[in-house]
């Protein structure tokens, strides 16, 4: 019963980094044009894209266990993506 409480917990933080990544990338969006699809832009304070930090928090969900550097980076992005 404690090891399904732990595994949710993890699961949970996973998925409130990706709604509170989506929510600042919603935020972020603009329209080139008027038919034009919506263009998200890299974050102002990291060299990498959104899309790649979105594909990073993926990947680090499919791991059990996660490293120290792991955590502190998804720490960082929690940080960096507040709306």
């Amino acid at each position: 019963m404690a090891e399904t409480r732990k595994v949710n917990n993890f699961q949970d933080r996973f998925t409130k980094l990706r709604i509170r990544m989506l929510g600042w990338a919603d935020k972020n969006k603009f329209q080139t044009s008027q038919n034009s699809d919506f263009k998200i832009l890299d974050h102002p304070d990291r060299n990498k894209s959104f899309k790649e930090d979105l594909t990073l928090v993926c990947k680090f969900e499919n791991h059990m266990e996660l490293t120290r550097v792991q955590k502190l980076f998804l720490n960082q992005l929690w940080r960096m993506y507040k709306v």
